[in-house]
């Protein structure tokens, strides 16, 4: 997926949308319009999958005023380190592509049991007492309590 050319080809561009989602500056969540270089290619930057990042048309005009670098950070997924003006520095790191299954994630335990739920009360009887709604003297007498929903599972966000 290399280029000679300075501008990346239709595929390669199309790779890295699909690898990047979204803007790849941290906190910006905003569609990709800028294929961008992570080195410059001036600065003898190549054009291909693993300097190029996916940015929104503000957050690439940012980075090209002074004071702005990013850095490419060598790991099993596509990392990139962008330092600010103010010395402060982020990373971001490209998102699983599509079907794949990561370990020690929510993802990889999709189709597990859901862990048990957190017990907040106790439950009537349990230690010989009437449970968190006793009437204790107020009138009111025992309340029921509604009975226990199974937890709810969450969807699965790809």
């Amino acid at each position: 997926m290399d280029s000679k050319a300075r501008l990346f080809p239709p595929n390669l561009k199309r790779f890295l949308q699909i690898r990047d989602n979204t803007c790849r500056t941290p906190y910006c969540d905003a569609p990709i319009r800028h294929h961008d270089h992570i080195l410059e290619w001036a600065d003898g930057g190549l054009t291909n999958s693993s300097n190029g990042q996916g940015l929104c048309e503000a957050c690439n005009h940012t980075k090209e005023r002074a004071g702005w670098a990013a850095n490419r950070v060598p790991g099993p997924r596509h990392t990139v380190s962008t330092t600010t003006p103010t010395g402060h520095t982020y990373h971001s790191t490209a998102p699983p592509l599509p079907g794949t299954v990561l370990t020690g994630t929510r993802l990889a335990g999709a189709l597990s049991p859901p862990p048990p739920a957190v017990r907040l009360g106790r439950d009537p009887g349990e230690d010989g007492s009437a449970g968190l709604c006793s009437g204790s003297g107020s009138g009111k007498g025992n309340r029921s309590r509604a009975p226990r929903r199974p937890p709810v599972q969450q969807p699965l966000l790809w």
